[in-house]
C-alpha cells in the first residue's frame, strides 16, 4: 500500500545545460526519497504505537496477576503457620495426654481391684444374709440382690 507520491522524471529541457537537468532529477529523487522516509517513518510508528500499548496492556494484566498470586501466598503463609500452631498444639496435647493417662493407669488397676474386693464382700453380705438377721436387715435397707447367679455377680447399689 504504497501512497507516496510519484514524480514523473522530466525529459532532459533542450537547450539548456545537462547540469541543470541532473540537479533537477536529483532534487525529485530526493523528494521522492523524503517522501518515501516519511511514508515508512509513519508505518513503523504506528507498529510501534500498537506494539507499546499491548506491552501496557499485558504488564498490566501481569501486575494484577502478581498482586493476587502474592496477596495468595501471605494467605497460604498464615494458613500454613495455623496450621503448624495447631499441629503443634495436639502433639502436646497428646504428650499431656499419655502422661495422665499413665499416671492414672495405677488408679485404675486400684479401682478394679476395689471393685472385685467390693463385690466379693456383697456376695459375702448375701451368702451371710440367709441365715443373720444383720446381715439380712443391711441386704433389705440397701436393697442389696444379686441379678443372675449364673453370671458374675454384680451389684446394684440402691438408695442410701
Amino acid at each position: 500500500m504504497n501512497t507516496a507520491p510519484s514524480h514523473p522524471v522530466p525529459p532532459p529541457p533542450r537547450g539548456s545545460s545537462a547540469l541543470a537537468w541532473l540537479l533537477t532529477v536529483i532534487a525529485l529523487g530526493l523528494a521522492l526519497l523524503s517522501t518515501t522516509v516519511v511514508f515508512a517513518l509513519d508505518v513503523q510508528r504506528s507498529a510501534l504505537q500498537a506494539r507499546q500499548t499491548q506491552i501496557i496492556r499485558t504488564y498490566s494484566l501481569r501486575e494484577l496477576e502478581n498482586k493476587r498470586l502474592t496477596a495468595g501466598a501471605a494467605t497460604a503463609e498464615a494458613q500454613l503457620e495455623r496450621l503448624a500452631e495447631t499441629y503443634a498444639d495436639g502433639k502436646s496435647d497428646l504428650a499431656r495426654l499419655t502422661e495422665v493417662r499413665a499416671k492414672r493407669e495405677p488408679l485404675v488397676d486400684q479401682s478394679t481391684d476395689l471393685q472385685v474386693k467390693v463385690e466379693s464382700l456383697v456376695v459375702d453380705l448375701l451368702i451371710l444374709a440367709k441365715s443373720d438377721h444383720d446381715a439380712q436387715a443391711i441386704v433389705t435397707k440397701y436393697h442389696i440382690h444379686q441379678e443372675t447367679p449364673t453370671s458374675a455377680p454384680t451389684v446394684t447399689p440402691a438408695n442410701k
